[in-house]
């Protein structure tokens, strides 16, 4: 492994993690200026809001970007809880390394002395990494830099554009040389059972939806008309702790009902044998998302809420048993590139701990029918 490509591997939770906390709705008149290094000094509160607004799921979607090197995509899911509440929060995540997921837990404190977020993160066979961010309330952004063991240099920048969305910039040097960039979208997947709202933070006027993207019939129509043809699907399963299993099938799409509602055939072999599953997806208007319902093989009825984000052609999921109660939690994140090919990410939780994901990339291999649109 060379020294760049060891670099990448190294930075993926310092990358992520590091400085992206969400700004509380309200602004911070208890927050001072520290005169000797002009910058923001939070109070303990302040940052504990800060904290608060950021527990939940978030779907990650970004890029790598090699100088002299071919530009890589890449998706992922973060989740953010709280360690002891008001005072420290825990994330944990899943990158993809060397084809494999490796879980993540990173640690994340507020000093209000030195007016710094102090942060350590340590992955699943590699070294612990740490650093400071500041956080600038006036232009809503994180800042940090930090030398990494083997002398490289990072410089990151988090921008929080909303209460659902966070823009994410880093830079590598190596020998005062760049290397390499980052860029990351983070997005607020739906909401948790746990707001992560401390008792001084909630009113009434607060909304559970905020994060719904509006769709109209319309525009859902066209979402769904994208989808009609015929999909060759390739990727790979990983069962926790086990060896990736090759995936293969292909999927048909066609109308249900023009307009407002697809039907789905899944074909593919199980055993040497050949085995068709089905599934039907329709759009709910009043909650602007879509709704799955699907049964594979002896596993009971599923369904899933889908919403679909046009900025960043993403659909994100959560899929639960239609007969509760259940342990388990499904979540996928889908990303359509370009006109004809969809890469998506998947990930099964058992009682909060991730025991099964997918990593499936699906192209179309029959154009779509002249008269799809609805």
């Amino acid at each position: 492994m060379n020294r760049i490509t060891k670099l990448l591997v190294i930075c993926c939770a310092v990358v992520i993690v590091s400085g992206c906390e969400t700004r509380s709705r309200n602004a911070h008149p208890k927050s001072k200026q520290n005169s000797s290094e002009k910058k923001t000094v939070l109070t303990a509160e302040e940052a504990a809001s800060l904290f608060a607004n950021e527990i939940g799921r978030w779907k990650i979607t970004g890029k790598n970007i090699p100088v002299g090197g071919e530009v890589e995509p890449f998706n992922d899911m973060l989740e953010t809880r709280w360690r002891v509440k008001g005072e420290s929060v825990e994330f944990t995540f899943s990158p993809l390394i060397n084809g494999k997921r490796v879980p993540f837990v990173t640690h994340r404190e507020y000093d209000p002395q030195k007016g710094v977020f102090i942060w350590r993160s340590k992955g699943e066979g590699f070294p612990e990494t740490s650093g400071q961010d500041h956080y600038n309330p006036a232009t809503k952004t994180y800042r940090g830099k930090y030398i990494h063991s083997d002398g490289a240099v990072e410089t990151k920048k988090c921008l929080l554009v909303s209460k659902e969305k966070m823009l994410i910039k880093s830079i590598f040097e190596l020998d005062g040389e760049v290397v390499f960039s980052r860029e990351m979208i983070l997005t607020r997947l739906v909401n948790t059972e746990e707001s992560g709202d401390l008792p001084a933070d909630k009113k009434s006027d607060d909304k559970t939806n905020d994060m719904v993207i509006g769709l109209t019939k319309k525009q859902a129509a066209e979402i769904m008309a994208w989808e009609i043809g015929e999909w060759s699907i390739r990727g790979q399963r990983m069962p926790e702790n086990e060896e990736p299993q090759r995936v293969e099938m292909t999927k048909t799409v066609r109308w249900k009902e023009r307009g407002k509602s697809l039907e789905y055939q899944f074909d593919l072999l199980e055993n040497g044998q050949p085995v068709t599953y089905r599934g039907i997806q329709t759009f709910d208007a009043g909650k602007s998302l879509f709704v799955y319902r699907a049964k594979w093989g002896e596993n009971p009825e599923t369904i899933s809420h889908e919403r679909y984000d046009p900025s960043t052609r993403t659909t994100s999921s959560y899929f639960f048993p239609t007969a509760p109660p259940s342990d388990n939690k499904t979540v996928t994140i889908s990303r359509r590139v370009g006109d004809d090919k969809t890469q998506q990410t998947m990930e099964v939780f058992h009682k909060g701990r991730r025991v099964f994901s997918q990593e499936l990339t699906s192209t179309r291999i029959k154009a779509r029918q002249e008269n799809v649109s609805p």
